[in-house]
């Protein structure tokens, strides 16, 4: 059946003369095809319909069209941009009953689910799965990381981050920052200072507001000297070109009673403060 028509009619889905459009098919002596179930599945995710969409794997059984990749993958997306842990599991059974292994993009998308309901131990599971058929990404390291420091679990961290050099991901901005925020928070100058090295091949792409999430993870915490320190480093490596501007954004995020540390970098880099600093 002309891949076109099927659009249009899952367009139209909820005002199909025979109520849905497997119906509609069928009653035009039409049977649906892989292209089909596809289309539909596109259209329930996009309208997050997910009972219609936990159906489309009994349907393909019904009229004996087999799973394919694209298909299971797809499935796998729209489930865990909803957090249905139970639906991803039928749809990997389906996917191994076929012999068919997810990409990585779908193994991501269920790590992340898992991310979400916080199940490290289904998460491991996967990610060894995941490790056994393909390379894990920096959006697999990334879901990873994540949930550890959402975990605070430094070891596990570290671990990660170990076999992600051992295998040659590099770290995207993303990443980065997310690592950095987690360091600043724990007041952990030295970590924060082993990333600077991945951070020098991004530069000159990074700007100063890219900090400005760091420096108030350090200030949150009350890590001002230690802050004091990172912003040095930065400096010296030629990462950040010190302008007044930036430390009237820094005292923003400090308290009163910590001024000391910025008019002291102030004063060492030979900046002049201006009213705005003056104010703070």
């Amino acid at each position: 059946y002309p891949l076109r028509r099927q659009r249009q009619m899952c367009i139209r889905d909820s005002n199909a003369e025979y109520g849905t459009i497997i119906e509609y098919m069928i009653a035009s002596n039409i049977l649906p095809d892989i292209d089909t179930f596809t289309l539909l599945t596109d259209y329930y995710s996009e309208k997050r319909n997910n009972e219609k969409m936990k159906n489309i794997l009994g349907k393909l059984r019904k009229f004996g069209v087999s799973l394919t990749l694209s298909l299971g993958n797809r499935l796998l997306c729209a489930f865990s941009s909803m957090c249905d842990f139970k639906a991803l599991i039928t749809v990997l059974d389906e996917m191994n009953q076929f012999g068919i292994v997810p990409d990585v993009t779908a193994y991501n998308a269920v790590l992340e689910a898992l991310r979400l309901i916080k199940d490290l131990e289904k998460l491991e599971e996967l990610f060894a799965q995941l490790k056994e058929y393909h390379k894990p990404t920096v959006n697999t390291y990334t879901i990873l990381l994540k949930s550890y420091i959402e975990a605070e679990s430094i070891t596990r961290v570290e671990q990660l981050l170990a076999e992600m050099n051992a295998m040659g991901v590099k770290k995207n901005r993303h990443l980065l920052q997310t690592l950095l925020v987690f360091y600043a928070k724990q007041g952990k100058v030295k970590e924060c200072s082993r990333e600077i090295l991945d951070l020098e091949e991004l530069h000159p792409s990074i700007s100063f507001d890219f900090f400005i999430t760091i420096f108030k993870a350090f200030a949150e915490a009350k890590h001002f000297s230690e802050m004091s320190e990172f912003f040095k480093e930065l400096v010296n490596k030629n990462i950040i070109n010190p302008e007044v501007s930036m430390f009237n954004k820094m005292m923003l995020l400090s308290s009163s009673d910590n001024g000391v540390f910025f008019d002291d970098l102030m004063e060492g880099l030979g900046l002049k403060p201006d009213s705005h600093t003056i104010n703070s």
